[in-house]
């Protein structure tokens, strides 16, 4: 499986009006279209007016086959362009590929997973880890976070999505955290960080790396990632 992810960094006084055209027609014509939507998303802090949006796709074929079709649909070229379309909202765009690990929750495209939605759960809020990698230490990081880092984590943190990796550009790692609130990811951080064993797994992961960051996003009532 490969990942779209596709960032929009949106006018401020147009942020909300495409939410409301995403809303009322965009997701169900990308839905059509773009392989399996797998949400729309607006981040919570650090660069907000900001919608992260992922499709998973079999694979680049299968990518490149939608996008084709998806460019050449009418009811596309009435969402987007024009006076009153979609990417008059948009300021700057960017769009990264990412696999799926293979200790990663999410490994494919299914709709049924149940790591998409809970009900039991209701709305949660979603954390997006990058992890940056020093030139060279990608599998050492991987392995680090396959066989120690993740087991311990999975023995505190509510519920973990995914990890991916990026199959072009820097050396990152990528992981996906929900929530119920931001006070159960806040009281999680702390009970990480007092945790012995993750504290020194985690120590030796930082070891591989150059960077970290961390953000907030909140899923659209209609993401399948809720």
């Amino acid at each position: 499986m490969v990942i779209d992810m596709r960032t929009y960094t949106h006018k401020p006084d147009q942020f909300r009006r495409f939410l409301k055209i995403y809303q009322e027609s965009g997701y169900a014509i990308t839905a059509k279209y773009l392989g399996f939507n797998m949400g729309l998303f607006t981040r919570s802090n650090g660069e907000v007016n900001t919608t992260i949006q992922l499709f998973a796709y079999e694979d680049h074929d299968h990518r490149d086959e939608c996008r084709r079709n998806y460019l050449s649909g009418m009811d596309k070229q009435a969402f987007t362009n024009g006076e009153g379309g979609a990417d008059t909202c948009i300021r700057i765009q960017r769009s990264i590929c990412i696999i799926p690990t293979d200790f990663s929750p999410i490994q494919d495209r299914d709709p049924q997973n149940p790591v998409f939605q809970d009900e039991a759960v209701g709305k949660r809020m979603i954390e997006w880890n990058t992890y940056y990698v020093k030139p060279g230490y990608i599998e050492d990081a991987l392995e680090m976070i396959r066989n120690t880092l993740y087991p311990l984590a999975d023995k505190i943190v509510p519920y973990t999505l995914g990890y991916f990796t990026s199959d072009s550009g820097p050396e990152c790692i990528f992981e996906m955290r929900a929530y119920k609130s931001l006070q159960q990811r806040t009281d999680t951080i702390q009970a990480l960080r007092k945790d012995p064993a993750y504290s020194r797994a985690f120590k030796q992961l930082s070891s591989c790396l150059r960077d970290f960051d961390s953000s907030i996003w909140e899923a659209m009532p209609m993401s399948p990632i809720q």
